[in-house]
């Protein structure tokens, strides 16, 4: 769809400003396209892979607003392929708002009865929080661990159902099987946080709750600091889910892969330095992760207000070097001058230049992705400051896809 706004994949997305505006971003796909645009022309992203504004969609105040006739409150969207159209959970406004996708237009807004929440002053108590839809069926969570059904015919709410968190607590970010029927519920306010397991009717959308997997050490993953988004991945018939924090240490996140059958955590992968938050399944068997916290060169968390000690050059030493949220591997045994050390300075460039020079950069420095060492998929950083997990490495211990015999372009050093 090249000429809409939907995206190109079914993602979700959690929003960080928003105002009374929602801004809709059209994302490029192929160099082919982005030389054909040559970083000009209409608005489209252009050979500098950056991403443009194509149009706003005015959001009015509802008639349940409860912040002073502003969108202060908001959390998840997402995009239903099949019928084009955007849904985002609206806190202030206490409802789902709506907007077609091809013309980005706003068109109404759905309030659950009973109502949802509305921002309560504390997102662990407010909703709707998550959104996921499976048309005609629209699935939406809420405070008080609360899921429900909306008929996005006739905007009715068919079902209502609770998770069974903390008193007042929120049913957050979830995802759902549509094969199956199966809907994934993160309860991440919740100490431990935890998931639940929720059949769908698919002929009525009524909700019947199934089983808890919670995310302790006990149960395969120390969730210390909640739970993220969950996204479904129908090539693995499995669920993976964004874990900002795993164990005692703050910079040691993951993604966790989750076995909808038995109800259990299969498999954690690494994500340091991160603190994973947003995920999305890409077109090519890829995980998306969207980073919720920035660290410093010495691996801490940042602080805007503080300062940062210059890092200590030791030699002839490899070191990792963080660029803003770009994570790459400096070789400071190349000299100067040499053809490998342009191709790797090409390949600390913030985004210019071609897949072709990233890529040769990536294979300047065979560590990075030839370790020898079974220690977990790497973290690979795109251009524009987006991490993904390397598909090769992901593929052969998630059990993904093997990007074996894929057509790939020049710049499958960079995953993008």
């Amino acid at each position: 769809m090249p000429k809409n706004l939907a995206p190109s994949y079914t993602g979700y997305t959690r929003s960080f400003r928003l105002g009374i505006l929602i801004g809709l971003l059209a994302l490029p796909i192929g160099n082919a396209a982005l030389a054909e645009q040559g970083g000009a022309g209409k608005g489209e992203a252009g050979g500098d892979r950056a991403l443009r504004l194509k149009t706003l969609a005015p959001v009015p105040a509802s008639k349940t607003n409860n912040t002073a006739g502003a969108m202060y409150s908001f959390d998840i969207s997402f995009v239903d392929q099949k019928t084009e159209t955007y849904y985002l959970a609206d806190r202030s406004n206490a409802a789902v708002d709506v907007v077609d996708a091809k013309t980005g237009t706003f068109t109404k807004q759905i309030a659950a009865v009973p109502a949802f929440k509305g921002f309560s002053g504390s997102n662990a108590t407010s909703g709707p929080n998550g959104v996921v839809s499976a048309y005609p069926w629209l699935f939406v969570t809420d405070a008080n661990s609360r899921v429900v059904t909306i008929d996005v015919r006739n905007d009715k709410t068919v079902s209502d159902v609770s998770t069974g968190g903390a008193a007042g607590l929120r049913a957050d970010e979830l995802a759902y099987d549509p094969e199956h029927g199966t809907l994934l519920v993160i309860n991440n306010a919740d100490a431990p946080p935890f998931g639940t397991l929720i059949s769908v009717d698919k002929a009525t959308g009524k909700l019947t709750v199934g089983k808890r997997i919670t995310f302790d050490a006990a149960h395969g993953v120390d969730a210390q600091n909640g739970a993220e988004q969950p996204v479904w991945n129908p090539e693995t018939n499995r669920f993976y889910l964004s874990i900002p924090q795993v164990g005692p240490t703050v910079s040691n996140g993951g993604v966790i892969r989750i076995d909808p059958f038995s109800a259990t955590v299969e498999a954690t992968y690494s994500v340091k330095f991160c603190g994973p938050a947003g995920l999305a399944l890409g077109p090519h068997q890829d995980l998306f992760i969207g980073c919720n916290m920035v660290f410093d060169t010495a691996g801490n968390v940042w602080d805007p207000n503080g300062t940062v000690a210059a890092v200590r050059r030791r030699g002839r030493r490899r070191g990792v070097v963080q660029l803003g949220r770009r994570q790459l591997l400096r070789d400071r045994q190349r000299q100067p001058g040499t053809p490998t050390a342009r191709r790797h300075r090409q390949g600390l460039d913030t985004g210019r230049g071609s897949g072709r020079k990233r890529s040769e950069a990536s294979a300047a420095v065979p560590d990075l992705q030839r370790s020898g060492r079974d220690d977990g998929p790497r973290v690979r950083s795109a251009p524009g400051g987006h991490l993904a997990l390397d598909r090769r490495q992901f593929a052969e211990q998630s059990g993904l896809r093997s990007a074996a015999g894929e057509q790939r372009g020049p710049e499958s050093g960079w995953q993008e």
